[in-house]
C-alpha cells in the first residue's frame, strides 16, 4: 500500500471515529435536554458540507434570506438543510413547511440527521412527499453513513483537505483535567458575582443513598448516575479558595431558590393546597416544605438547575468534562442537603 493510500485510510478512520463520537455524545447529552453540542454541529457542519457538497451555505437566521424551520441555506444553488438530532415525522413536517413560504419556489430541502436518520414508514413518507410536492423524500434525509460515504467518494486530495481543515485540529484541542476544567467553569459561572458571603457557614452532610431515594432519583438511572459520579469528584471542590467556593454554592442556591419559587406558583395554580408563607422570602427549607406539600418532581427541579448552570457557559466551553463538572457543583450541594428535600 503507498503512502498516499495508507494516509487517505487514516483519514477516512479518523473523520468516522469523530462524527462516531459527535452523535454518541449528542445522544447522550440529549438525556438531560443540553442542545449545546446541536448548536456546534450547526456551524461545523455548515463548513463542512459546502466542501463535500459544493455548496455556500450560510445560517438562515443571519443570511438575507432570514427563514423560520430550517438552520441552513444556500440561495444560489436553491437549497436548505435541517440540522436535528429529532426523529420524529413531526420535526420532519415542521422543516419542510419552509417550501410553503412564498420565495422558497424551486428549493430543496435536506434533512441532516446528528444521530441517525430515523426509519419511518414508507407509506408516512410518501403522504408527507405529496403533501410538500416532493419526489423521493427518503433520498432527502441523510445522518453521518451518507456523509462517509459521499467522503469516500472524493479525490484523495479532496479528503486530505477536508481532513486538514476540518477534523485535524480537533485531535489538537488541548485536554485539561477534571480539575482543571471545574477550576475553569466555575471562574467564569462567578464572574462578576458579589453576593454578601456567610464566611461561618457550617454545611451538614446527609445520607446521599437516602436523600436520593427520597427525591425519587433512583428511579431515574441517568440522573443517579450523574450524581453519584458528581460526588465521585466533589473533592475537586476543596481545592478552590474560600471565596471562590462560598461564591459558587451562593450562586448555586440562588438559580435553585429561583427554580423552586417559580415551580411552586406554577403548580400552586393547579392545586387547591393553600401556600401561606412569602415565597421570594421563605427558606429554601420553607420552600422544600411546599414543595413537597403541592407534589413537585424534584428530579425535574435538579435538571432545570443543570440547564440553568449550562446556559451560563459560552458555546465553546461545553465538552464533556465541562458538564460533568456542572453535575460536581450540583452533587456537592445535594451532598449537603441545600438541593432536594431531605425530610
Amino acid at each position: 500500500m503507498s503512502t498516499q493510500l495508507r494516509q487517505h485510510v487514516h483519514y477516512i478512520q479518523q473523520i468516522t471515529t469523530w462524527l462516531n463520537r459527535l452523535a454518541h455524545d449528542i445522544k447522550t447529552f440529549q438525556g438531560f435536554n443540553d442542545l449545546s453540542l446541536n448548536i456546534y454541529a450547526e456551524d461545523f457542519f455548515r463548513d463542512v458540507l459546502n466542501d463535500i457538497w459544493g455548496y455556500n451555505l450560510k445560517n438562515a437566521n443571519t443570511s438575507h434570506a432570514n427563514t423560520p424551520y430550517i438552520d441552513l441555506v444556500d440561495t444560489d444553488q436553491k437549497v436548505f438543510i435541517q440540522v436535528t438530532a429529532a426523529q420524529s415525522l413531526e420535526k420532519l413536517k415542521h422543516s419542510l413547511k419552509v417550501l410553503k413560504i412564498e420565495g422558497t419556489e424551486g428549493y430543496e430541502v435536506r434533512m441532516l440527521y446528528l444521530i441517525e436518520k430515523p426509519k419511518h414508514r414508507a407509506s408516512s413518507l410518501a403522504a408527507i412527499a405529496s403533501e410538500f410536492s416532493i419526489g423521493n423524500l427518503q433520498e432527502k434525509l441523510y445522518d453521518k453513513s451518507d456523509l462517509l460515504n459521499d467522503i469516500r467518494q472524493l479525490h484523495v486530495t479532496e479528503v486530505a483537505q477536508l481532513y486538514q481543515t476540518y477534523f485535524q485540529n480537533l485531535k489538537e484541542v488541548p485536554r485539561y483535567t477534571k480539575e482543571e476544567t471545574l477550576q475553569m467553569v466555575i471562574e467564569h459561572l462567578i464572574k462578576n458575582y458579589n453576593p454578601d458571603l456567610d464566611f461561618d457557614f457550617d454545611a451538614g452532610l446527609t445520607n446521599v443513598h437516602e436523600k436520593l431515594k427520597l427525591n425519587s432519583i433512583q428511579e431515574l438511572p441517568l440522573l443517579y448516575r450523574k450524581i453519584l459520579t458528581g460526588l465521585e469528584n466533589a473533592h475537586n471542590l476543596d481545592l478552590l479558595n474560600e471565596v471562590d467556593r462560598l461564591k459558587i454554592d451562593a450562586l448555586v442556591k440562588e438559580i435553585y431558590a429561583k427554580i423552586l419559587v417559580k415551580a411552586i406558583h406554577l403548580k400552586k395554580r393547579q392545586s387547591t393546597s393553600s401556600i401561606e408563607i412569602n415565597l421570594n422570602q421563605a427558606s429554601i427549607s420553607d420552600l422544600h416544605g411546599c414543595a413537597v406539600q403541592i407534589g413537585i418532581e424534584f428530579p425535574k427541579l435538579i435538571k432545570h438547575l443543570f440547564d440553568d448552570l449550562r446556559s451560563k457557559l459560552d458555546h465553546d466551553q461545553i465538552n464533556p468534562n465541562a458538564i460533568d463538572s456542572i453535575w460536581t457543583i450540583i452533587a456537592a450541594q445535594f451532598e449537603i442537603c441545600e438541593i432536594g428535600r431531605k425530610s
